[in-house]
């Protein structure tokens, strides 16, 4: 075959036809993408997450998730990806989501050669000008830095979530009667959660998206400046007590994380804007970021992924972190507001859920309708 296969391990045979057809697609969408020798980096990734569906054998629910997503694309019926299916850079390469997770980067389209910036929090807040120092073609950046965690999950977490419109329950079951779903559990909205569900092989399919609005044109994303002076006003408006400097798309997304969080003591939270003067970006303020602080600081990654599942639940585990590993004064303060942390939203759910109110929901400001989601 050809293209790069580096992700494929003698270990873990091929041992169906749907299975082969996935690493097939998954293949030719990655030479496509990052070049036929992509970087050791995103080889990694790709292996990695490979490596994940081969074990949990969630294989054939991939490969059905794609036709799925294929096919509502055909019927025009919205959807969004939930949770974390969100994280994986696989979904991202078979076009089921539109979030690239890697860390931000700069791609060369005509070469594939690519430059990591680790010091960069978020791929659409680099240089849009930097030419390749190989061939001088404009560079894309990508990446929003979101780490692989699904081989840590349980096994009940083996799930992909879809949300749809709920006035298109009808079409949507049609839309899998036509790629010949016709084992379809559904079961009806109930007082407490008003919405429809259809479950089918590990995919759930959720009708409670908000209403659409979409009356206006669709802001691209890539508008970095109307972006941030969005999150800008909105941050004044919702919370004149903090001195929320938004200058930057990570800025934008820690700041929709700080709204969607539940911080038991809001004073700390004042101290590290006001008195330390952190940047949104520059905070904990969803589950990723501090996952991704803690492996920074040294801790292995099943302890850091423990970690943030105490914080992500409200326990006081955090004690136990080994103290010598916080490098200044600054990280104390960042370990003491996450133990008074009650909740912390996904990283992955907040830049899905941005998407998707910038392309449907455009005549509703994009930070206030997340709040609500």
């Amino acid at each position: 075959m050809k293209g790069t296969a580096h992700f494929f391990n003698d270990e873990l045979l091929l041992d169906s036809t749907v299975n082969y057809e996935l690493f097939k697609l998954i293949n030719e969408n990655l030479d496509r993408m990052y070049g036929e020798n992509p970087d050791p980096e995103i080889e990694k990734r790709v292996r990695d997450e490979w490596v994940w569906i081969q074990r949990s054998e969630t294989y054939f629910t991939v490969h059905l998730l794609c036709e799925i997503t294929k096919n509502l694309d055909n019927f025009d019926i919205p959807y969004s990806v939930r949770y974390s299916g969100n994280a994986s850079f696989i979904l991202y390469l078979l076009g089921i989501t539109n979030i690239n997770p890697l860390p931000p980067h700069y791609h060369c389209p005509h070469c594939h050669s690519v430059i990591w910036d680790y010091n960069a929090k978020c791929g659409i807040d680099l240089e849009k000008e930097k030419h390749c120092e190989k061939d001088g073609t404009i560079m894309r950046a990508a990446g929003f830095n979101i780490p692989w965690q699904a081989h840590l999950l349980h096994k009940q977490e083996h799930y992909f979530y879809l949300s749809l419109p709920p006035d298109m329950y009808e079409e949507a079951r049609d839309c899998l009667l036509a790629i010949g779903i016709d084992d379809i559990e559904a079961h009806p909205s109930n007082a407490i959660k008003k919405y429809h569900v259809i479950e089918t092989d590990n995919i759930i399919l959720q009708f409670n998206m908000p209403e659409l609005c979409c009356d206006s044109p669709t802001i691209n994303a890539s508008d970095t400046e109307t972006l941030v002076e969005f999150a800008r006003q909105y941050a004044f408006k919702t919370t004149p007590d903090l001195n929320v400097h938004v200058k930057t798309f990570a800025d934008v997304i820690s700041y929709i994380g700080i709204l969607r969080s539940d911080y038991a003591n809001d004073e700390k939270l004042k101290a590290l804007i006001n008195t330390l003067h952190y940047k949104p970006s520059e905070l904990i303020t969803c589950r990723e970021d501090l996952y991704q602080y803690y492996i920074d600081h040294g801790c292995k990654e099943r302890i850091a992924f423990q970690l943030m599942s105490n914080v992500r639940k409200g326990k006081h585990y955090l004690n136990n972190f080994p103290s010598p590993e916080m490098r200044t004064a600054r990280d104390k303060w960042v370990i003491s507001f996450c133990e008074d942390v009650r909740y912390l939203p996904s990283k992955a759910d907040i830049i899905e859920d941005l998407f998707f109110n910038l392309a449907f929901r455009t005549n509703v400001s994009p930070f206030e309708s997340l709040i609500t989601n």
